[in-house]
């Protein structure tokens, strides 16, 4: 199962989309390579879905669609499709920003993941320090001191650790 946030980065929702986007290449791929021996590979790639995952995730899914509005689309499309985007919204937003450059299409899915995870980031410290002279290191806590993490910079960009 891949998900529309596989076709560019999304702030707020990096690891998910990073491991959406493995899926729909990894699909994409397979699907030519099966094709010969007769094997269909279908990626499907819905928005929201109200399967649980919001309440798990704890992330606020207003227009979310039902498993049977993902269902019926991805069953006709097997042997017809690479790829399958149920749902208007999830076409109108994944087709109109085909044509908008990569750094558009994340800072516009900043604001919308944003907008579904404003509360779980509350307000969030940064303390920059130096460690071994070559990397700096971010400690990000909540201001309710529940939830840290620590950012590391270098050379080549962010790596997280989680404590």
């Amino acid at each position: 199962m891949s998900s529309m946030v596989a076709f560019q980065g999304v702030p707020y929702a990096a690891h998910y989309a990073a491991t959406k986007a493995y899926v729909q290449t990894f699909a994409e791929a397979l699907a030519v390579e099966l094709k010969p021996y007769g094997v269909d590979v279908l990626a499907a790639a819905p928005g929201p879905v109200k399967s649980g995952f919001s309440s798990r995730a704890n992330m606020k899914m207003d227009l979310a669609l039902t498993p049977e509005q993902v269902g019926v689309p991805i069953l006709k499309a097997l042997g017809r499709k690479t790829t399958v985007l149920p749902g208007f919204l999830t076409k109108l937003l994944v087709y109109s920003l085909r044509t908008v450059p990569r750094w558009g299409k994340i800072r516009i899915m900043k604001m919308v993941m944003g907008g579904m995870t404003q509360h779980q980031r509350g307000n969030i410290n940064c303390q920059w320090s130096i460690d071994n002279g070559q990397f700096k290191r971010c400690h990000l806590q909540k201001v309710d001191g529940v939830n840290s993490k620590h950012i590391w910079l270098s050379v080549d960009g962010f790596i997280t650790f989680y404590p």
